[in-house]
């Protein structure tokens, strides 16, 4: 077993497995909920609601305790590893039922995760040889990702070969496992009695290439003020946003064309800073002309740029168009994800 005080490096990280004891404020925590999960998986036994078992879980990891034990771990590893990293703001957990896996040997870079990122894995309850996760070296890896290329094997082909390379990390509780995104792993049918119960979460060095996922939005920098996508922040350019449920889209709330601007403005570099919703029963838009007029008072270089949730809420949506060209006003479409003008 390796320990993190050797101060293993980003390197090591990024092209092996590793297990690390935790700081035992950490274990303490687990083990406070620990008891609590116990005594759920005992009542609900296996028949029980995949769903309803992991909306207890995510009930309990709402709670202060666990909230202050992923701060915790954040912090522990920002100091042990001096490394400037950026991390999943929330942890998944994962519950796998008796007489059944919880997935197929795979790598995560299969599912769109990048070359960047480290997997920390924990697990809550016991473990055994079935209910760990197994994993492959990396060489071994290699030469079976070169086989699937090579051959076109289907999942179970590939498995036939992967299974004797492939050994459980059993875990301890109280400890962590790390490994790399693109490290071949995955689960074997669970033989013991009762579920087994994990949370896991990533976290990605520089340059942050987390493949098809997004900075600010599955991966943040909240806790650490130093780091690198801190400073990038403040270089975004500053947006309005118009949200109307309204037209062909009078059937998306508000809140979900919220969602899709925000998403669209991280992809995008750009950072809302005031919203608005265009009057309803108004056929000369006077939201949108409101902004536009005040916008003529600034320098063209510093008149700031408009997304809407998308043209398509707008039935005179040539009209907004016009009137941003004329004031050069650039004016974005979040849903299509497109410059209009």
């Amino acid at each position: 077993m390796k320990n993190l005080n050797k101060r293993i490096s980003r390197s090591g990280l990024l092209t092996d497995s590793h297990i690390f004891q935790l700081p035992i404020t950490h274990t303490e925590i687990i083990n406070s909920l620990r008891p609590d999960i116990q005594e759920f998986i005992a009542r609900i036994g296996p028949d029980s609601s995949e769903l309803n078992a992991l909306n207890f879980i995510y009930d309990l990891s709402r709670q202060p305790a666990f909230r202050l034990l992923y701060k915790e771990i954040l912090i522990w590893l920002s100091r042990e590893l001096d490394e400037v990293f950026i991390y999943q703001p929330h942890p998944t957990f994962r519950i796998q039922w008796p007489g059944t896996r919880a997935g197929y040997f795979h790598i995560d870079s299969w599912v769109g995760h990048g070359p960047s990122t480290v997997n920390i894995w924990v697990p809550i309850t016991d473990l055994s040889a079935s209910s760990s996760v197994w994993m492959a070296s990396r060489d071994d890896t290699d030469r079976i990702k070169t086989k699937i290329l090579n051959y076109c094997l289907s999942i179970k082909e590939y498995e036939d070969i992967a299974r004797p390379l492939m050994s459980p990390m059993i875990v301890p509780l109280g400890h962590c496992m790390t490994f790399n995104d693109c490290i071949l792993h995955g689960s074997i049918p669970l033989s013991d009695p009762l579920p087994r119960i994990s949370f896991d979460f990533r976290l990605a060095f520089e340059p942050f290439d987390i493949g098809i996922k997004v900075k600010g939005r599955d991966y943040v920098n909240d806790l650490f003020q130093h780091l690198q996508v801190r400073k990038e922040e403040k270089m975004m350019k500053r947006v309005k946003t118009i949200v109307f449920t309204n037209a062909s889209l009078s059937h998306l709330s508000h809140s979900t064309q919220r969602q899709i601007i925000q998403d669209f403005c991280i992809q995008n570099n750009l950072l809302p800073y005031r919203e608005a919703s265009e009057f309803y029963g108004f056929n000369h838009l006077p939201q949108i002309s409101e902004w536009i007029s005040n916008e003529l008072l600034v320098p063209v270089d510093e008149r700031e740029p408009i997304v809407l949730a998308s043209a398509a809420c707008f039935e005179n949506i040539d009209s907004i168009i016009d009137s941003c060209r004329e004031a050069c006003i650039t004016l974005y479409d979040a849903l299509a994800n497109y410059k209009i003008c």
